[in-house]
């Protein structure tokens, strides 16, 4: 009965990256292509493991998760039909697996972290970006809209897309971090920060105290529930912004 209840109650959910936009983790209300396309199994295999690496992240609802597989394989052709089953079965394998998790888990206490950094200043974004640059980019521009309103922030710590693939897959987490005047005392003084709001909420952390080095978070096993309220970027702005 708890299952099911959880079930529910998962239809409910909102995805993070854009407020308001409805998480359909049972069923993809797309319209699949008419037209059938018979896939490799090598094709199938890769598009599956991508789909479980997607809703594995638990930053995505199911049709947010389509429109990734397609992108990521275009230009090749793909049955939709096969696809859009493929990830309904695993949104539903993830909504049972995460029934029997702690009510408090290790992303939470990371998000907890997070907002701890930007309440002190520190820009501090989940899920930012394909790349590391991409990242980077994104904290650079937030910093600039927040300067221009009277907001200052002195350094920014994110991880991306790739980096969540390398976590679900090793266990391993890594945060890339860093200043807004490219100086090195500075981005040491962002990680030691980083380091330190980390091992507050007793993660193991790995670092060896340069600016060019990443944060690592070791034996760090992956689990997000799905829906975003303690994670989005809209969440990370209105702390900055002392707005919470």
């Amino acid at each position: 009965m708890r299952q099911m209840i959880i079930i529910l109650l998962g239809l409910l959910l909102f995805s993070c990256k854009g407020p308001g936009a409805q998480q359909t983790p049972a069923v993809v209300a797309h319209k699949a292509d008419t037209a059938v396309y018979k896939m490799p199994d090598s094709l199938k295999n890769r598009i599956t493991d991508s789909i479980k690496t997607y809703v594995k992240s638990g930053f995505y609802s199911t049709e947010e998760t389509l429109v990734n597989v397609k992108q990521a394989f275009a230009p090749v052709s793909i049955d939709e039909q096969w696809v859009i089953s493929h990830i309904n079965r695993a949104y539903a394998q993830a909504f049972n697996a995460q029934v029997k998790w702690p009510q408090v888990v290790g992303f939470d206490k990371m998000a907890k972290a997070f907002d701890q950094l930007n309440q002190h200043h520190i820009i501090a974004l989940h899920d930012e970006g394909i790349t590391r640059d991409a990242g980077q980019n994104d904290c650079k521009e937030l910093h600039s809209k927040l300067k221009k309103k009277g907001i200052n922030t002195k350094g920014y710590c994110f991880y991306c897309k790739q980096d969540i693939k390398g976590v679900v897959k090793n266990k391993t987490l890594q945060i890339t971090f860093g200043d807004f005047d490219n100086n090195q005392r500075k981005a040491i003084a962002i990680g030691k920060e980083v380091t330190k709001a980390l091992k507050e909420q007793g993660f193991k952390v790995v670092w060896n105290n340069s600016a060019a080095t990443p944060v690592e978070l070791a034996d760090f096993t992956w689990r997000k529930r799905f829906g975003n309220g303690n994670c989005s970027y809209d969440r990370a702005v209105k702390i900055l912004s002392g707005k919470r």
